[in-house]
């Protein structure tokens, strides 16, 4: 039978790797958003692209698929998951129509989201709520540091 102390320790190291866990994806999560294109923000204009090939975007990442557009007869490239037109990735062949939006100002920008909700203020905030629990056991820790060095200190002192 494990000792409760080991039990602790684990507990302490799975709440760690959460806490971690959720920290990065608060990050990555804010820093898309801060890096999001505010021409695409302002000004989205909404096009049919044709899809060009499926693929899963990173290891165990979202079936998302490339895509080409044209505007004023110049032919661009992006890529998404189709979250716009909710399409499935998936179901998408090379050659289906898939929608996206496009930077008026620069069409060169373009995505498969919603521009309008992908660089508020509320995602950031929310974002930044996956940092919370690290932060709180940062300082727990700093706090349990701080207070066990005080105790060696006291009995270093107590034993001269």
């Amino acid at each position: 039978m494990p000792r409760h102390g080991s039990l602790r320790t684990v507990a302490i190291a799975v709440g760690w790797i959460i806490a971690g866990a959720m920290f990065l994806g608060g990050m990555i999560s804010a820093y898309h958003t801060l890096t999001f294109s505010s021409a695409l923000a302002a000004d989205p204009v909404r096009a049919y692209a044709t899809v060009t090939d499926q693929f899963i975007d990173g290891f165990g990442g979202d079936p998302s698929v490339d895509y080409r557009y044209t505007v004023h007869g110049r032919t661009y490239t992006g890529y998404g998951a189709g979250e716009l037109g909710g399409e499935d990735p998936n179901r998408l062949s090379r050659g289906d129509p898939i929608l996206i939006e496009y930077a008026a100002a620069a069409p060169s920008e373009s995505c498969t989201c919603d521009p309008k909700g992908s660089a508020d203020r509320a995602q950031l905030a929310g974002s930044a709520l996956y940092t919370v629990p690290l932060v709180i056991l940062v300082a727990w820790q700093v706090r349990r540091w701080r207070s066990s060095s005080r105790v060696d200190r006291s009995r270093s002192g107590a034993a001269r």
